[in-house]
């Protein structure tokens, strides 16, 4: 064994890993984690595990670091929140309630924990000085991070949260449903498809520039028609108030659902960054959130760190076994040269030593 990372500690390696991945890639509690524990011999008090895990965070944190700030220079993220609980009494912040941030690139995923819902979270990770592509839902926070960046950010409506408008319609007005399903699974539906061809024609262009010309044509014109047919709809003057409504999200966003025109490698919907959220929110419900800061922040560290191994194709609990050694080897603290550990840096041969593919498991190798 090359020792421990918790110098003097009782947990070894393989039981660290085995208890950071079932809270933080399983989202288990931790008493249900000591449980399973003592089914293979190994007695823990949760007092050791937390003063362990406060440890460990700081072999994380580099690493969250660099991921952190590899994501900041990309060019296009699809980001979300949600809620988290955080039960430490915080001086000027009255509530246990905060929020985690998502913020998914190409190649990695980065979450952020954050007291509030505002854009400065936004502002704090990506700056102001920018000039690229963020992927989001309606919300007022990056509609405000938009303007304070002063045209330097093309906001990417979510063309799902649009479908939901027109479904939730035809669910509460018997009246309107058949026109619902018509927006829906005809017009929507027939731009979803015509994107998803082009996209694929658009990372061909150079063998095949004439087929994705004659597919961004169509694309554009079936937008076109799709804003023409809510203009119209909307002259009507006895549309009904529901109608109206949805018509009218559809022409005030307009300009970030056409971002997808100029952009054909944007998404038509921000669900990756939705699916990114779906296991902190698991976590929150089975764990009710993080005791104290420190915690809260760990927790984001690990999503980070598992999210983004998990988007390389890589086994988390290879990297970590792998990172962990290196840090008991250098006595319980981080590697020297901890970029070198990050999947962007690693060689093929170690990329595909940690694959995920080797133990038949998702992950589909290098983001391309």
């Amino acid at each position: 064994s090359p020792g421990k990372i918790v110098p003097k500690g009782s947990i070894g390696i393989s039981a660290w890993v085995e208890i950071l991945l079932g809270k933080f890639s399983f989202y288990n509690p931790t008493n249900r984690l000591i449980n399973h524990l003592e089914l293979s011999g190994i007695f823990l008090a949760p007092s050791t595990i937390i003063d362990g895990m406060r440890k460990i965070k700081n072999l994380i944190e580099p690493c969250y670091e660099l991921i952190c700030e590899k994501n900041r220079l990309e060019e296009r993220w699809n980001a979300d929140e949600t809620g988290w609980l955080v039960h430490e009494k915080i001086e000027g912040k009255e509530s246990s309630k905060w929020y985690i941030w998502v913020f998914k690139s190409a190649y990695t995923v980065v979450y952020k924990l954050s007291k509030s819902r505002s854009a400065e979270t936004i502002k704090e990770h990506l700056g102001t000085d920018v000039d690229v592509i963020l992927g989001c839902d309606r919300f007022s926070a990056y509609k405000k991070y938009a303007v304070d960046t002063e045209g330097g950010i093309d906001l990417a409506f979510c063309w799902a949260h649009v479908r939901r408008d027109f479904i939730r319609l035809g669910k509460a007005h018997d009246e309107h449903a058949e026109w619902a399903k018509q927006v829906v699974e005809v017009e929507i539906r027939e731009l979803y498809h015509l994107h998803a061809n082009r996209k694929n024609a658009y990372l061909e262009r150079e063998t095949n520039p004439e087929e994705f010309e004659k597919l961004d044509n169509k694309f554009c014109q079936k937008m076109t028609a799709f804003l023409n047919r809510r203009k119209e709809e909307l002259k009507n003057p006895d549309l009904a108030d529901c109608k109206r409504k949805v018509n009218e999200s559809v022409v005030e966003h307009w300009q970030g659902l056409t971002v997808v025109i100029a952009d054909p490698e944007t998404e038509m919907d921000n669900n990756s960054a939705e699916r990114a959220l779906r296991g902190p929110v698991v976590g929150r419900k089975n764990f009710w959130g993080s005791m104290m800061q420190w915690s809260g922040q760990l927790a984001v560290m690990m999503f980070t760190l598992i999210q983004t191994l998990v988007l390389w194709g890589i086994n988390p609990k290879s990297w970590l076994t792998w990172y962990f050694e290196e840090c008991a080897k250098n006595k319980g603290k981080p590697p020297a040269d901890v970029k070198s550990y990050l999947p962007w840096n690693l060689s093929q041969a170690d990329l595909e030593k940690l694959s995920l593919r080797q133990s038949n498991t998702m992950g589909t190798g290098p983001p391309s």
